[in-house]
């Protein structure tokens, strides 16, 4: 899903940031931005550093840190080590396998803090709904026969270097566009024991980001308060959000869902909706029912 290296921490650490992001954009010479092949797989090389470079600014601001060793991004490491797969690809169906998977996944995220209690929250929210037979269920079993066992196939990392605010490009007139943190991301068709990554100033944790205005013509950067997060119609750092954030990215590894990294044309809310024309029924009634239950 649908994406300055650092966050906009306080004001003083924001303007020395902002100014060095404002010199890279002059020279159009320090942007790093990941591109990913569709139907590419894990282990099989992506873009060499050299074609990293980028003056596209939503390319930019759209791409994530790598989140495994095997996604190239100009030479620059991992933001988080990824936890391990939790069940061995030849035992994936044994018995037990699945609460072995849950228990690893819970222990691997516990290092990432209230974070992780929030990835293990929405994990568990997406396997309550492909454990049943519902139309959501239905639409991934068109590219993944089991779509619970390649889920539980998956590892979790928290980017906490990428982009964590709102940029907005003003051209002459009054409207500006818009350019959103990225969310999380994954690789196009990966099959299994693919690693998610998410956005720790994304949506999926977070409600609101910094506004930052960009003038057409140039000229310093501009703080204007704050802007709304969202995924879908759903609010940041809800679990309707983080439900959906995770369906997402199932798609994305099944190949039910068109690659929309650095995407500038809409295709990531493209495939959001997608998403929740097949899904939003069964994420709105889990959410309710497991904040019921955590609520009693």
């Amino acid at each position: 899903m649908p994406f300055l290296r650092r966050g906009l921490r306080g004001l003083s650490t924001a303007t020395l940031s902002l100014f060095a992001f404002s010199v890279s954009l002059q020279a159009q010479s320090d942007f790093f931005s990941r591109k990913l092949a569709a139907g590419e797989r894990a282990g099989r090389s992506f873009f060499p550093a050299e074609g990293c470079q980028t003056a596209d600014l939503d390319s930019h601001l759209r791409s994530p840190m790598p989140a495994t060793p095997h996604l190239l991004n100009c030479g620059t490491s991992p933001a988080d080590i990824p936890n391990s797969p939790p069940c061995a690809r030849e035992s994936a169906r044994a018995s037990g396998c699945n609460s072995a998977s849950d228990s690893a996944t819970q222990s691997a995220l516990e290092s990432f803090g209230k974070k992780g209690q929030s990835i293990f929250g929405a994990r568990a929210g997406v396997l309550e709904i492909l454990a049943a037979g519902n139309a959501c269920t239905t639409w991934f079993r068109d590219r993944a026969p089991d779509p619970a066992r390649l889920f539980r196939t998956l590892s979790f990392t928290v980017d906490r270097k990428a982009i964590d605010y709102v940029m907005e490009r003003r051209g002459s007139g009054s409207s500006g566009v818009f350019v959103n943190p990225y969310v999380a991301t994954v690789v196009q068709d990966g099959g299994e024991f693919q690693n998610v990554a998410l956005n720790a100033g994304g949506a999926f944790f977070r409600t609101s980001a910094t506004l930052v205005r960009l003038s057409k013509e140039g000229g310093p950067l501009q703080f204007h308060g704050a802007r709304t997060l969202r995924v879908g119609p759903y609010m940041g750092n809800t679990l309707q959000a983080q439900i959906t954030t995770l369906l997402h990215e199932l798609g994305h590894v099944a190949g039910l869902l068109p690659l929309d990294t650095n995407d500038v044309n809409g295709q990531s809310a493209a495939n959001t909706s997608e998403v929740l024309r097949h899904c939003q029924p069964e994420i709105e009634s889990t959410a309710r029912h497991r904040w019921l239950s955590a609520s009693r």
